[in-house]
């Protein structure tokens, strides 16, 4: 399962991100957030990560700029890559690094 930017927000409200770390564009949940969503802070805070992607268990989470980082660790989730080195340099190839 996985979501990037504002996405974990239906995460949280579906309780998945109860046990598991994540991540989300959504660093504080301010007085705006509430009058448009019409709700309080729907995220498990003690299980957030400032980071700009955060895998754990079944559950991948990304920052909103984060989508290249986003698709390489459902690529690995799936198998995708032959080992590390093959990982390392496709994520080579789509940043131009």
């Amino acid at each position: 399962m996985g979501a990037i930017c504002a996405g974990p927000r239906f995460l949280a409200k579906a309780g998945v991100l109860n046990d598991v770390k994540y991540t989300t564009s959504i660093i504080n949940w301010t007085e705006t957030h509430v009058q448009n969503f019409k709700e309080e802070d729907p995220f498990p805070r003690q299980n957030f990560i400032v980071d700009r992607v955060v895998r754990d268990k079944n559950v991948i989470t990304a920052q909103g700029y984060a989508f290249i980082d986003f698709a390489v660790e459902i690529l690995d989730y799936f198998d995708g890559f032959e080992d590390e080195e093959d990982k390392n340099n496709f994520i080579k190839i789509t940043k131009g690094i």
